[in-house]
């Protein structure tokens, strides 16, 4: 938006960004920041102005709004045990947190959009210089604050992740890496849209053409190798897998890299579109060609049955929605029960980093998960293990209570449901069986008490 000059929208939305992720909106703040600084004469004293006033509004807002929030409709909550609720916290980040626990041996993997980056704007840099141009690339002073940021977290992280401030691992700063992955594609479509299309170079025109039909055809699915490489079955489509990997870092950011450098061999060969219509057909072309399968995709993931607003989970959730009291879950992946039928969970298992955010919440957590699972959000892990807590807590002693213990449990908690994996059998009459996804079974009230 503040490329197109629209300095109102992007400077509130800029703003406002703070109410919807504080982290995100720092990475965001610094990367535009560095940008308007190093363009400032570009930017003027009006202009700047402009944004300043729009930008205050959008933090205004988001301050009041997060205010309004933490003062008037947050429940006020007081931990019952402060120093558990540390251990519970530190526990959690230490040992189970997917995204503070970083693997060193992952991290060059992880920055392997920064790199095809970092060869882009050296790229660009270069042949700017042959013609003079020192103004550098407008993108630079974008990306370079936030991916240094990024990376130095990200080694803080790995190296020294046990010993950093709980500030610093609730801010999560290697995160702000994400932005790269969204700039990437878009700094590769531009530059070969630019001298495919702007200084009529065949190669970057063939290249943008070609990278659009993939992208468009779902044939590249990704934009780094590393991602691929994850998931290889080595005895299966391995072989696959790294070619669609590699299909963008060659395709893409290599001739987003080498087309510039070979404007002028071109020229001398008078290589080059003189088509005065190659402009305005091109870019609304690719712009459709982007846009249009992605829209396609996206609908065609649902059926007439999901677009009437059900699907085979339909007749499960129409029959929770009649009941009362809190349901309990088994196990992560479950439907969005409170959502779909209006009732409860006595707790999400795939919520547990809910102890990161809000640890006083993290002393009842650990009493559910103690009577209820028979299980400890203190586990440690294991070397090698997983990242999976949630699978840690997973009820192995269910299927052994007695039908007075489960009322005892509808007793201190309020549970009135049980939702298991299909297949799984408790000692409670089946309410709702939905093969072969879920059952539900019900905890009946003791006899002389009220409830169904």
């Amino acid at each position: 938006l503040w490329a197109a000059k629209k300095d109102r929208s992007a400077s509130f939305l800029a703003g406002i960004m703070l109410w919807i992720h504080p982290s995100m909106a720092a990475a965001c703040w610094l990367s535009l920041g560095f940008g308007f600084l190093a363009r400032r004469k570009e930017v003027g004293r009006e202009r700047a102005a402009r944004v300043a006033k729009w930008f205050g509004a959008g933090v205004a807002i988001a301050v009041a709004g997060i205010a309004l929030h933490r003062f008037f409709i947050t429940p006020a909550y007081q931990s019952p045990d402060p120093a558990l609720s540390r251990e519970l916290m530190d526990n959690y980040i230490k040992n189970w947190d997917t995204h503070r626990v970083v693997n060193p041996m992952a991290v060059p993997w992880m920055l392997e959009t920064e790199l095809y980056m970092v060869l882009i704007f050296l790229s660009l840099g270069f042949w700017a210089r042959k013609r003079g141009d020192l103004s550098g690339s407008a993108l630079a002073p974008l990306f370079w604050p936030v991916a240094l940021a990024g990376a130095a977290s990200l080694a803080a992280s790995a190296l020294w992740g046990d010993y950093l401030p709980h500030l610093f691992s609730i801010l999560m700063v290697h995160r702000w890496l994400n932005l790269d992955s969204v700039l990437l594609p878009a700094a590769v479509l531009g530059i070969l849209a630019h001298h495919g299309i702007g200084r009529k170079n065949p190669l970057a025109l063939a290249m943008l053409a070609l990278n659009v039909l993939l992208l468009a055809t779902s044939s590249i699915d990704s934009f780094t190798l590393a991602s691929h490489l994850a998931a290889v079955d080595w005895h299966g489509e391995g072989v696959k897998e790294v070619f669609k990997g590699l299909a963008f870092p060659v395709l893409g950011v290599g001739s987003a890299v080498l087309a510039p450098h070979l404007e002028d061999f071109f020229k001398k060969r008078e290589w080059n579109i003189q088509k005065p219509w190659v402009g305005g057909v091109v870019g609304p072309a690719v712009l459709a060609a982007v846009s249009l399968p992605v829209a396609i995709n996206a609908f065609a993931a649902y059926s007439a049955e999901r677009l009437s607003g059900k699907d085979s989970l339909t007749p499960l959730m129409e029959h929770i929605s009649k009941g009362e009291g809190l349901v309990l879950v088994a196990s992560s992946g479950t439907p969005r029960i409170p959502l779909r039928t209006g009732r409860g969970v006595l707790i999400d298992p795939e919520q547990t980093d809910l102890v990161s955010y809000v640890p006083s919440a993290g002393p009842e957590l650990e009493r559910i998960y103690n009577k209820v699972y028979g299980r400890s959000m203190l586990v440690k892990r294991a070397p090698g293990e997983p990242l999976a807590l949630n699978q840690r807590l997973l009820p192995q002693r269910w299927p052994f209570y007695s039908p007075d213990e489960w009322q005892k449990l509808r007793e201190e908690f309020g549970v009135t449901d049980v939702l298991m994996p299909w297949g799984e059998e408790l000692n409670l009459p089946l309410s709702f069986a939905a093969p072969p996804y879920f059952a539900l079974f019900h905890i009946p009230p003791k006899e002389g008490s009220q409830g169904r």
